[in-house]
């Protein structure tokens, strides 16, 4: 169980991290784009660590909502990716994608992730050189401040 916010928080990063290089309006359109989900993957970030105000209840639907919101701008971010970091983009949207059905599988409770906790993890694991680069990307080409 301690496993998941971590999994969570690299699967959040992946969004966060989606950077921008290319012809300038691809770029603008791209980081316009990426800009617009940063705030929910920023809010995501923080509430990985809950206060001691915070329930896992409550922690459960703020990720489900980011996480529509992230995938609802999953066909902008991807259309307007520049060549660079298409691959990377598309390594994180494969995990996220994964994340959300498997977490919509169980109505977003995390007690009942042990039984696909390991292939969480590995998945993470496994996008984790994709996700750094793009992490590097996003805050050198968008400016985009991390989570």
């Amino acid at each position: 169980m301690k496993l998941v916010p971590f999994t969570l928080s690299v699967v959040l990063l992946a969004i966060y991290a989606a950077g921008a290089a290319a012809a300038p309006t691809r770029q603008a359109s791209f980081c316009g784009t990426a800009k617009g989900v940063a705030a929910y993957i920023v809010n995501s970030g923080s509430l990985i660590s809950p206060t001691g105000n915070e329930t896992l209840q409550s922690l459960e639907r703020k990720l489900k909502f980011d996480y529509g919101a992230i995938i609802h701008a999953e066909p902008a971010l991807k259309g307007s990716a520049p060549r660079r970091i298409k691959p990377d983009l598309l390594t994180a949207f494969s995990l996220i994608n994964f994340v959300n059905a498997k977490m919509t599988a169980v109505g977003w409770d995390f007690t009942k992730v042990l039984p696909f906790e390991k292939t969480l993890v590995a998945r993470a694991t496994g996008a984790k050189p994709a996700l750094q680069h793009l992490d590097t990307y996003f805050k050198g080409t968008c400016h985009i401040k991390g989570a």
